[in-house]
């Protein structure tokens, strides 16, 4: 399912359009690699840590994520951290987790390799 997901592009919300919950949001999180779901301000979202050797490593992965961002008009928190990134996936317009989220996620993986 993950190299699934990593093929589909992003589409907007349409109107009326709710958050991800039930038996889809946990079909979509146990198919993902070590994501992480996760709660903030009421808001779910779903987190991973990646690690790198160095950190222009981390930093040449963080500009790897902001373009594939702006090319699926998707875009994500990063946090960079010498050799650590974190990346944070949600939907803001829906506060909360939309299929957008783990495709991003799933392309995010793809990247790291």
């Amino acid at each position: 399912m993950i190299r699934r997901l990593a093929d589909e592009r992003c589409f907007p919300p349409q109107e009326g359009d709710s958050s991800l919950s039930g038996e889809e949001l946990a079909e979509l999180c146990e198919a993902l690699n070590r994501w992480k779901l996760d709660h903030r301000e009421g808001v779910a979202r779903i987190v991973k840590v990646f690690s790198f050797r160095s950190a222009a490593d981390g930093q040449t992965f963080a500009q790897g994520v902001s373009t594939l961002a702006e090319r699926e008009d998707h875009h994500p928190e990063i946090v960079v951290e010498e050799s650590r990134v974190t990346v944070v996936w949600w939907t803001r317009r829906l506060r909360g987790l939309h299929r957008n989220d783990f495709i991003m996620a799933a392309k995010t993986d793809r990247l790291a390799g």
